[in-house]
This record gives structure tokens, sequence and C-alpha cells, in this order.
């Protein structure tokens, strides 16, 4: 639902630009629709770009496995502790 969210912004306003049945009027709705959403988008590139930085750090990627050992062996311990009562 979350990936829907912004096709349906688009083209709710796209029906509401269309249902106004003038074409500056509409072409200013749209306008002011993207100059509108582009602060958020380009903001969005920026924290992209930041988090492909950080998760292509070696550093970021021993954390990221050293957890997901910790996690398995945690796993392990509780089964088998459980399996002995």
């Amino acid at each position: 639902m979350w990936g829907w969210l912004p096709c349906g912004l688009v083209y709710s306003m796209l029906a509401w630009s269309l249902a106004i049945a003038d074409p500056l009027q509409g072409a200013l709705l749209m306008g002011a629709f993207g100059l509108g959403t582009l602060p958020a988008l380009l903001a969005t590139g920026l924290a992209a770009r930041q988090l492909s930085h950080l998760i292509r750090h070696p550093a970021t990627r021993s954390v990221a496995a050293l957890t997901i050992i910790t996690f398995a062996l945690w796993q392990l311990w509780t089964l088998t502790t459980h399996n002995l009562h």
C-alpha cells in the first residue's frame, strides 16, 4: 500500500487538474504540485546517497555480519536450552 501512495497522489492531482476544465489553471495546479514535491524528492535522493555510502563502508558491513551471527547463535542457544527441559 505504501508504494502506491506516490502514484495515487500524482494521479489524483492529474484528475483534479482535468476536472478544473481550464488548461491554464490545470497547468498551474500541476506545476504547484511539482514544486511542492520537489523538496521531498531532493531530500530523499540525498538521503539515499548518504545511506549508500554508509552501507558500503566496511565497518557497517562488519557490524551487520556480527549482528546476524550473534542473533543466529542466540536462537540456537534458546532452541537447545528449551529442548533440554
